[in-house]
């Protein structure tokens, strides 16, 4: 008789039971073969990557043909950077400089990722902030390869 008392909580028991032997299952199915191969991700993914066509170009080739820019650009602080922090993907356009990739930025969005005052960034790096600005764009007043002019 007591095993009628109880009867509900074995119910419960078997259901969970079951829905947990099935979500294993489904795991066990759904897991990619490669997962696990270098660590807790799909292994293939790293192939995946490789075959991409690349975006970026690198700095080498932009100076390539742009090397009046190259050289303004290596005289002020903005030398470490890479042409395409501002100017995007430029892959496309050094492949074919016939395609007219390159993009001018025409607005501060570029120029405050950097330099818009933060807590978070080194005292060495000037930073304004932009409501103290005159509401002015940058590049008004600043030549992007040669900010101090």
């Amino acid at each position: 008789m007591s095993w009628i008392r109880y009867r509900h909580i074995s119910r419960l028991l078997i259901v969970t039971s079951t829905g947990f032997v099935l979500g294993l299952a489904a795991l066990v199915a759904a897991r990619p073969k490669t997962f696990g191969k270098y660590g807790h991700y799909r292994g293939a993914a790293l192939e995946e990557l490789r075959a991409r066509e690349p975006r970026y170009a690198g700095k080498a080739d932009c100076v390539g043909c742009h090397s009046d820019m190259g050289d303004q650009l290596a005289k002020n602080r903005h030398q470490n950077l890479s042409c395409e922090v501002c100017h995007g993907p430029m892959a496309v356009h050094s492949g074919d400089a016939k395609k007219e990739n390159a993009s001018v930025p025409k607005d501060d969005r570029f120029c405050l990722h950097c330099h818009e005052k933060s807590a978070a960034r080194p005292a060495f790096m000037p930073q304004i902030v932009l409501a103290d600005h005159g509401g002015e764009k940058c590049r008004d007043c600043h030549a992007p390869h040669a900010p101090k002019s």
